[in-house]
C-alpha cells in the first residue's frame, strides 16, 4: 500500500541519517584522537627544545629557537629578522622552508613593526598594503624593558583557512616570549 512505502521511505532515509552520522563520530573521534597523540608529542618536543635553549652552542641554540618558532606558529616558511640601534633590518633565522625570502625588509613594513607590539595580518585591508609580497603575518619583538622592537618576525605562508584570530593570538604570543631568547 502507499502508507507502507511511504513508511518504508522515511524508515530508509532514516537509517541513512543514522549511518552517516555515526561515520562522522567515528571520523570526529579520530581526527581527535590522532590531536590529542600529536600535541603530547608537541609538549614533549617543547620540553626537550626548551632544554637546548640553555646550551652554550649559538648553532643548537639557533636550531632550538627555529624548531620552537616552527612548533608555535605552525609552518617552517618564516624569517626572524633583527633591527639594529639605527633601524637596518636583516633575516637572522630562517624556517627550513626551501623557498627563497628576503634578507631585508621595506622600510614601510620596518617602521610599522617597530613601535607597535600588535601582529599585521593580510586579514586586514591596512595590513595588507604593508605586507605586499614579503609575507602573510608578521610581528614586531619588543623588548621586555620597552622601547623599539629589536626584531620581527615574518610568516612568509600559511594556509589561507588558519589565518583567523586564534591564529593571530598565537603570532602575538610567539611575539611575547620570541625577544626574551634573541635579546643578547
Amino acid at each position: 500500500t502507499e502508507k507502507q512505502a511511504r513508511d518504508a521511505a522515511v524508515a530508509s532515509r532514516n537509517v541513512e541519517r543514522l549511518s552517516q552520522g555515526y561515520q562522522d563520530l567515528v571520523a570526529t573521534n579520530r581526527a581527535l584522537q590522532v590531536r590529542i597523540a600529536v600535541e603530547e608529542k608537541t609538549i614533549g618536543r617543547v620540553v626537550a627544545l626548551a632544554s637546548d635553549l640553555g646550551v652554550p652552542d649559538p648553532a643548537a641554540r639557533q636550531r632550538a629557537i627555529v624548531e620552537m618558532i616552527t612548533l608555535a606558529a605552525r609552518t617552517s616558511d618564516f624569517t626572524c629578522y633583527r633591527i639594529d640601534a639605527n633601524g637596518g633590518v636583516r633575516a637572522w633565522l630562517r624556517g627550513p622552508s626551501i623557498v627563497a625570502r628576503p634578507d631585508i625588509l621595506p622600510t614601510p613594513l620596518v617602521a610599522a613593526l617597530r613601535w607597535s607590539g600588535r601582529p599585521l595580518c593580510v586579514v586586514r585591508a591596512d595590513d595588507r598594503a604593508l605586507l605586499g609580497d614579503i609575507g602573510v603575518a608578521a610581528i614586531g619583538l619588543m623588548p621586555s624593558d620597552g622601547g623599539a622592537a629589536i626584531g620581527c618576525l615574518v610568516l612568509h605562508s600559511l594556509p589561507f583557512t588558519s589565518l583567523n584570530a586564534h591564529s593571530i593570538a598565537e603570532i602575538t604570543e610567539i611575539g611575547a616570549w620570541l625577544p626574551q631568547l634573541i635579546d643578547d
